[in-house]
Formats: structure tokens, sequence, C-alpha cells
């Protein structure tokens, strides 16, 4: 099974919130039958939501940097280890999201995530945020919230009917 983490559901590995736990179980899980993805541009919405946090004064720019470090180094070890793979953007996933993005009105940043999890044939996109609320399924790929009560339940059952195992 593909499971493609987009930034707002990945950021909760370094930021506890609702949802951590089950985005920490995910990524637990990952192997050889369950891979995990991201696009590049994950790495710019993960460090600026750090920055964020120390813009609105709840972290300090030295814990921002250092928690900027901490992930970039994470991934960089996640992706060694063969348990997330980072996806490079393409003209090809640039031009599919122009065509999401005017179709589904989402963000330039949304659109793309999506076109990208469509590109890799993810059976999932794992989100927390709200621009997704709307969407079960969106360019043949299942979104499913991380925050959801029943996410471990929906989980299992998307993996369930997953026909990439």
């Amino acid at each position: 099974m593909i499971i493609y983490l987009e930034p707002s559901a990945l950021f909760k590995c370094y930021w506890e919130e609702e949802g951590s736990a089950n985005v920490e179980w995910v990524l637990a899980q990952l192997d050889e039958h369950d891979k995990g993805e991201t696009s590049i541009w994950t790495l710019l919405e993960i460090t600026r939501g750090f920055i964020k946090r120390a813009n609105l004064g709840e972290i300090s720019y030295d814990e921002a940097g250092d928690a900027v470090n901490f992930f970039l180094a994470d991934m960089r070890d996640l992706e060694r280890k063969k348990k997330i793979k980072i996806i490079g953007i393409t003209k090809g996933i640039v031009n599919r999201a122009l065509v999401i993005m005017r179709g589904r009105n989402l963000y330039a940043a949304d659109s793309t995530h999506v076109a990208t999890a469509s590109n890799t044939n993810a059976d999932v996109m794992l989100v927390d945020d709200r621009h997704f609320e709307k969407f079960y399924e969106i360019e043949d790929v299942k979104v499913l919230n991380v925050a959801d009560d029943a996410f471990r339940d929906l989980f299992a059952e998307i993996k369930g009917r997953s026909k990439k195992f």
C-alpha cells in the first residue's frame, strides 16, 4: 500500500496535536508492503510550520531552528531506511495540480500534494487540513483525516482494499 503523507498530517510527528499518535502509528508500520511518500514541498511547509510557531511566540526561534534541523535529519533518515520516499515536483505534477486546483477550488500547495499522491498511485493521503474536509476521495486517492476518531478502523479498511499489496 502507498501512503501519502500530506504536511498537515506529517507535522504531527514533530508537534504534538490531536492525531499525532495516529501518524506515529502509521510511520511505525512502514515497510516493503506499506510505503510512505511525500512531496519535496512538504519539507518547505513543515519548516514554515515551525517558523510560524516561533512567530506566534509558542516556541523560541532557537527552538524552531532546532526543530527544523531535527525534522530534516529525520526525513533523511526515514528516506535512507526506505520508509518514506520524497517525491520531486515535475512539470507534469504542476500541470496536473493546475487542473485539480481549478476543478476542486484547492490552494496551490494542496493541489500539488493531491497531484503528487495521484501521480504515484497512492492508496490513501493522510491529512489534517480543513481544505480536505469535503473530500473522501480525490483523484482516485482516498483522503483520511488523522484526527478522525475512527482513523485506525478506516485506515485498516483502506489497507484491506488496497490492490498494491
